[in-house]
């Protein structure tokens, strides 16, 4: 009887290290999908990498390094002329959602749901969301999307902790 609870107890730290893999995963792929990527001159009568505003000159005088127009969300929207509020909106709303999300979830008592199918809810939803968010067509949902992950995430890292 001891073997099994312990098969059973290892299991679950298993299942929560992959949620908290998961939950990793979601914060740290925001360094590259939000990150502003580099850019070269098609014609350097025009521009001049070093010295050229890449919101001063025409966008058929440039491109994207390495050719890959959906580099990042700001290569993917077109924000590389935006302010920074806009470029920064979709680490924000994640951050944000994030903090709503822990006040939110930390009031769902264990006896309503229980903090097993909470985490299993919460990491289903983010799988949800984050194949969901492939197929935003603008900034506005793409941070909606990064705030509905922020939210159902905080759930992931305080069961992790139990």
């Amino acid at each position: 009887m001891e073997e099994e609870e312990n098969r059973s107890r290892i299991l679950q730290i298993i299942l929560v290290g992959l949620a908290s893999t998961f939950d990793s995963q979601q914060i740290f792929i925001t360094v590259f999908t939000d990150a502003y990527p580099t850019w070269h001159c098609l014609d350097h009568t025009i521009c001049n990498p070093a010295t050229s505003d890449i919101c001063g000159i025409p966008r058929s005088a440039w491109d994207w390094d390495g050719g890959f127009k959906d580099k990042s969300v700001i290569s993917e929207f077109g924000l590389e002329c935006s302010s920074s509020f806009l470029r920064g909106l979709p680490t924000s709303t994640f951050y944000v959602g994030a903090i709503f999300g822990g006040v939110f979830m930390a009031m769902i008592p264990d006896g309503f749901l229980g903090r097993k199918q909470l985490l299993f809810f919460t990491t289903l939803a983010m799988s949800i969301t984050g194949i969901s968010i492939y197929f935003s067509s603008n900034i506005w949902i793409y941070a909606f999307l990064k705030f509905v992950i922020g939210f159902m995430r905080a759930p992931v890292g305080r069961m992790s902790l139990f």
